[in-house]
């Protein structure tokens, strides 16, 4: 921890880089449960499935998915308070 009890830039990568790799095995577990499901679709619904599946990233990418108002909670804050995208 820096002064005045923040943390620096470097604690913030690391709880950043922690909080990556948590989401990374998540995803990991989500794509080795749904293989199967996805293999036993006929062509056209995997089509909408991969379409369904662009559209729920660009939401997120654009903000459209998480918590009322755009906001998130940054990595580094584990347990901390709200911030805006707009920050």
């Amino acid at each position: 921890m820096s002064e005045g009890g923040r943390p620096s830039p470097l604690d913030r990568l690391d709880a950043l880089a922690n909080r990556l790799t948590e989401v990374g095995a998540a995803l990991k577990k989500v794509a080795d449960i749904g293989k199967p499901l996805y293999a036993s679709l006929d062509d056209q619904q995997k089509r909408i499935f991969g379409f369904l599946a662009r559209e729920m990233m660009r939401m997120d990418h654009h903000g459209g998915m998480g918590p009322p108002g755009g906001a998130h909670q940054h990595p580094a804050h584990e347990g901390g308070d709200w911030e805006s995208d707009e920050n």
